[in-house]
């Protein structure tokens, strides 16, 4: 009896070990270091101004100050505070200079047309190009926009800058190109025997916000000014009627930066 006693409490501390062991496991850390070292253990004690003392599996302890932290993985209680610290600390990005750029963007449109008619739109375009320095960026862009009883396809030159050296930082803007023509499917222009584009202008200023990444979100208000020429049947008369259109429109457009 003796016997069975001792095995079934054997049997008990080794679980009860087993299990103390795959917790301590679960809150293991592992510590990223500025001079390439990794630590792997338990982050014990944690000052944003002072140092981080971590416990290795083997129970060693080891000090470093808490500058020399790069990224932690895992969670204990201590390291969701330094993650959180390594957030705050890590510096707001400024794009540098002499880089490719990137841009997506949505836009919506409203105002009027050569005949005095309200008319509203939105689209979306990309652009891109290359970094000369904050103050001058040039690049290329498409888009498709449909405005009006029209769609457009949008083709030009995109040249931006920024006026403060900052994360944060106002812009201008200048897209100046071609307005293709696309067709149509307007009940209005179903007789539309040939079609031509035409201008494409859009002058904006804008903010390109804060980010501690390399994407940033961007806001502007610009002008659209978009022209396109259209040949159609006149339905009282049946003769054929050749018409430009001329599209002024204030724009609002959001997008993001990378």
């Amino acid at each position: 009896m003796n016997t069975i006693k001792k095995i079934i409490c054997s049997v008990l501390l080794l679980g009860l070990a087993f299990n103390s062991f795959g917790q301590q496991g679960t809150e293991n850390d592992i510590i990223y270091l500025k001079n390439g070292s990794i630590l792997c253990g338990k982050v014990l004690e944690y000052k944003a101004d002072g140092n981080i003392k971590v416990e290795v599996a083997e129970g060693s302890i080891f000090e470093h100050p808490a500058s020399d932290v790069v990224k932690i993985k895992k969670q204990s209680k201590h390291s969701i505070k330094l993650k959180k610290h390594l957030r705050q600390d890590k510096p707001l990005l400024v794009p540098e200079n002499k880089k490719m750029y990137n841009i997506f963007m949505g836009k919506l449109t409203v105002g009027a047309n050569t005949f005095n008619n309200t008319t509203g739109g939105g689209g979306l375009y990309y652009a891109a190009g290359y970094r000369f320095n904050h103050f001058v960026s040039l690049g290329l862009g498409i888009g498709f926009e449909r405005n009006d009883a029209f769609n457009f396809m949008p083709v030009f030159i995109d040249f931006r800058g920024y006026l403060m050296k900052t994360s944060t930082s106002m812009y201008y803007s200048l897209g100046a190109g071609y307005n293709v023509a696309l067709p149509t499917g307007s009940w209005r222009l179903n007789n539309i025997e040939k079609q031509s584009g035409g201008l494409y202008l859009h002058p904006a200023i804008g903010v390109r916000f804060k980010s501690r990444e390399r994407t940033h979100f961007m806001m502007d208000l610009g002008y659209t000014i978009q022209s396109n020429h259209i040949k159609v049947t006149d339905w009282w008369l049946g003769d054929p009627v050749e018409q430009t259109y001329f599209m002024f429109r204030p724009t609002f457009r959001i997008g993001l930066m990378f």
